[in-house]
């Protein structure tokens, strides 16, 4: 497998550059693929000149919020958002993906157990399915426990799976988000191979001191979000399985470490450390 770096914007619109800046950027580093975050206006000029200007491809654009929100102009601003995503993701061509949550019901929680809201969000799931027909694009749902979901982990994609066997619906693997549920990073990619369509670069530190200490429940800062290479994932492992199940996406670098973060000069660097990491791990 060639692998496909790209990159999703965020850790860059957040220290202030704009689609151009992080397109220019990119291609002069060896990136090819961009993955459009929220920050990114839904300009489809603006789209064609930077693909042309710097050989980049924006393959994927994000929105993940809760969609099923219990307060209803909130739920309605994000449906409207996701929904403008859909209808722009079909003018990037074959390929485009729009990536996502499940939205979760105001009524389920971790105490009731995130199953109670299946119905709901399959209900819902449907619904932007129908349009992302119309437009001939994918829907594929990260696996982020926060931002408004109910698919965390393999047993929650089975309960939706089981409900929606439209292909169009598609799983954005992202490990960093199962290793502190402690569920298995490496397996899933094979048993979920047909409906793996985007992959999130991101790792997850733990400090197994302080977790001994304190239990997960009292505290969350026993774990954090970090670069491929600096946290828990074996990355030669994880990418070796992708290989094997021929997978033809993107891994996309989603830069969400604390220590390389807050200007532009330290994101870009981590940027880079974690391809250099995703590279070596080739076997």
């Amino acid at each position: 497998m060639g692998l496909k770096i790209g990159l999703l914007t965020n850790s860059l619109t957040q220290v202030g550059w704009d689609l151009e800046q992080i397109a220019r950027w990119a291609s002069e580093h060896g990136i090819k693929y961009l993955e459009a975050g929220p920050a990114v206006p839904l300009d489809i000029d603006l789209f064609e000149k930077v693909q042309d200007k710097y050989n980049v491809k924006i393959n994927a654009l994000i929105y993940c919020r809760n969609f099923l929100s219990g307060d209803p102009e909130e739920a309605k601003m994000h449906r409207e958002q996701l929904k403008a995503r859909i209808k722009f993701a079909g003018q990037l061509g074959d390929d485009a993906l729009v990536i996502t949550s499940t939205g979760r019901p105001p009524e389920v929680d971790i105490t009731t157990g995130l199953r109670k809201g299946v119905k709901t969000v399959v209900n819902f799931l449907e619904e932007m399915l129908e349009l992302a027909e119309q437009h001939d694009v994918r829907l594929v749902v990260e696996n982020c426990p926060v931002m408004g979901n109910i698919a965390v982990s393999p047993y929650m994609y089975d309960l939706l799976f089981e409900e929606i066997q439209d292909l169009r619906l598609g799983w954005a693997y992202d490990p960093s988000h199962l290793v502190f549920q402690f569920c298995d990073v490496y397996k899933p990619v094979k048993t979920y191979k047909e409906r793996i369509y985007h992959v999130h670069a991101k790792d997850t530190f733990i400090d197994h001191g302080m977790l001994a200490r304190i239990g997960t429940m009292a505290e969350q800062n026993w774990w954090h979000y970090c670069l491929p290479g600096k946290g828990e994932v074996d990355w030669t492992k994880f990418l070796d399985e992708l290989i094997q199940t021929d997978y033809q996406g993107i891994v996309s670098i989603e830069h969400e470490d604390p220590q390389w973060s807050e200007t532009p000069e330290k994101v870009t660097r981590g940027i880079l450390l974690a391809k250099e990491h995703l590279e070596n791990s080739i076997r």
